[in-house]
């Protein structure tokens, strides 16, 4: 099994237990734009469709529960729609 697919289950089984570092390097791909909006704060955006996206604040890199749950829904939206 490689990191992406250890990555991947992680976040779609266990997604409190990612660190942010983590999170950035899965979504890090042709399919999603991370972007710096302000402060702490990033926009991780589906590329096919620019209406999906996910919002989260970093800190000590790491986010709250429910941006992991926001992103883990966001790649299972990836994941049906390829």
């Amino acid at each position: 099994m490689t990191q992406k697919e250890k990555l991947i289950e992680k976040l779609l089984n266990r997604p409190t237990s990612l660190r942010y570092n983590e999170i950035e390097s899965l979504f890090k791909n042709d399919n999603f734009i991370i972007k710096k909006w302000k402060w702490s704060h990033k926009i991780i955006v589906f590329k096919a469709n620019q209406r999906h996206f996910v919002t989260i604040a970093i800190h000590n890199n790491d986010c709250k529960k429910h941006y992991k749950e926001d992103l883990r829904d966001l790649y299972k939206f990836y994941l049906f729609n390829k």
